[in-house]
């Protein structure tokens, strides 16, 4: 963890992390990412069952391509590098940390409900502004350097604007208006888009 900003916006506290995960748990991640992305399971916005809402009265929000890991892994969820790794989020030396930072944080100690999603966008994906229905909202955003693509960029509550880097964290009230910028595609071999694993934190 070398690098963290900390903003109020809207009231509410936005914690961004850079090099959140050492090199060997990014390998470990990577390394499930691009087998499942090789064997190809993800679904699109238009297959909306199991992978949360994409519809918002009757229009898409998103575009791109997602994975619930907990459905993909659900009796064997100890065999996912993915869903062992991202649980640094809720050790202590992480959860004292972003509660030093501010006190609505605590929640993630006291979180009893987690869902977790592998996301990937490719050329022209988005995310409209939106809302989610949990407490907290925790995205990881990777990618294969060198960047395959511009774009991409995180943006809350249509103000404070977050570029896509690999191997940064941002944790977040869910209530907050968050959106992906379109990704537009400068490389498109296999794999170079922007990936990003979102942790929906409940109580």
């Amino acid at each position: 963890m070398s690098d963290i900003f900390f903003e109020i916006l809207s009231g509410l506290p936005v914690l961004l992390i850079r090099d959140f995960y050492s090199e060997l748990e990014l390998n470990a991640i990577f390394d499930e990412i691009i087998y499942l992305s090789n064997i190809d399971i993800f679904k699109d916005a238009t297959d909306i069952v199991g992978t949360g809402s994409a519809l918002y009265e009757g229009s898409l929000l998103r575009s791109g391509k997602r994975i619930s890991l907990d459905q993909v892994f659900n009796t064997i969820r100890s065999e996912s590098n993915i869903l062992k790794i991202t649980r640094k989020l809720f050790k202590k030396e992480t959860t004292d940390l972003l509660e030093k930072y501010h006190l609505f944080f605590k929640y993630l100690g006291k979180s009893s409900d987690d869902y977790t999603s592998l996301n990937y966008y490719t050329d022209g994906d988005y995310y409209k502004a939106h809302t989610d229905t949990a407490v907290i909202t925790a995205i990881s955003f990777f990618n294969i350097e060198p960047k395959g693509y511009k774009g991409g960029d995180f943006i809350l509550e249509h103000k404070l604007k977050i570029p896509c880097s690999n191997n940064s964290l941002i944790v977040f009230p869910s209530i907050m208006l968050h959106e992906v910028t379109p990704i537009i595609m400068h490389n498109f071999d296999a794999n170079m888009g922007r990936y990003s694993i979102t942790q929906s934190i409940k109580m």
